[in-house]
């Protein structure tokens, strides 16, 4: 019952801080945010401005607004952490980090067989015959690493990590394999964001500026018809602004402009919507339609309060 009513429109601001909610409209506007994997590290350059936001995601991954998807994994240092690290190829014999990638090379000429490193100055070793067109005069037998210390030849060679940050040594036994994640908002944080959170965001905004905001109110028409509303702001007991927030589908505009030439002329009516562009372009003609941009929550509220500006207590 707790987390029901926990998910109810009015309790959102007080489930989510404002570190969080900030976040959650940034997700929900970018769809996926990528990490950008380098040597210093994994950064997040889309959410770079935004302070505490790792602490702000977790707290939306716990409430199940975001989740967090692997999309690669980086060895990094057991030592130290960092995922600064090179990776290195060993002698099976020696231990030597002198080893050459090669080829086994038979000329055809005299059958003899080697790696191509022996045909010095491209002359066989055995022969002594300028190799001229190697394409032709050699057959390649294979890949293989030699040792230029102790001269023995591996196909697999030991394989070992360097961290280049505190030089530790260590091989894919001990070594951190440790995932990067991408993020993105789930279904319920869309639907959070595109109206329940906006409402709840609007409403503290206004509130805080001396009126008083309900939900899905009806209000009656000039016509004597009755409209419902998203948010319906208050002074003194009197409606001064209605807003609905919708996603601008054919038959919400149209209702709004409806809406619109039955409200009375003195109170204002606003449209929050992630599509103002397409919205305002079908409305030009009923310009007491204010259409505000949702995915800018700072400036959302900032055309809101000069909207009621010269209502305010």
């Amino acid at each position: 019952m707790a987390e029901a009513e926990a998910r109810q429109p009015g309790s959102i601001i007080r489930l989510l801080d404002e570190s969080a909610i900030r976040l959650l409209f940034r997700l929900a506007d970018q769809i996926v945010i990528m990490p950008k994997v380098s040597l210093t590290g994994i950064e997040y350059p889309q959410l770079r401005d935004l302070e505490d936001w790792g602490r702000a995601m977790k707290v939306l991954e716990k409430h199940g607004f975001v989740e967090k998807v692997v999309i690669t994994r980086l060895i990094a240092c057991p030592a130290c952490g960092s995922a600064n690290v090179a990776t290195q190829y060993r002698c099976v014999k020696c231990d030597s980090y002198n080893l050459e990638r090669t080829r086994i090379v038979q000329h055809l000429v005299c059958g003899y067989t080697d790696t191509q490193i022996k045909f010095k100055n491209d002359t066989c070793p055995k022969c002594g015959l300028k190799i001229t067109n190697p394409e032709a005069e050699l057959i390649s037998l294979g890949v293989v690493y030699e040792c230029l210390d102790c001269g023995s030849r591996t196909s697999r060679p030991k394989m070992v990590h360097r961290c280049m940050e505190c030089d530790n040594i260590f091989t894919y036994r001990e070594a951190s394999y440790r995932p990067v994640y991408a993020f993105r908002v789930t279904e319920e944080g869309r639907r959070l964001v595109s109206k329940e959170l906006v409402r709840d965001v609007v409403r503290k905004a206004l509130e805080t500026e001396g009126f008083t905001v309900e939900e899905d109110v009806t209000l009656p028409g000039m016509s004597g018809v009755s409209h419902k509303y998203t948010l319906v702001v208050r002074r003194d007991g009197s409606p001064v602004m209605a807003i609905d927030i919708i996603m601008g589908r054919e038959a919400e505009v149209l209702d709004a402009m409806v809406k619109r030439m039955d409200l009375a002329p003195e109170i204002e009516y606003v449209i929050i919507t992630d599509n103002r562009a397409a919205i305002t372009r079908r409305i030009a003609g009923s310009s007491n339609i204010r259409v505000l941009d949702r995915r800018d929550v700072d400036k959302l509220i900032e055309e809101l309060k000069n909207i009621v500006g010269g209502r305010s207590l």
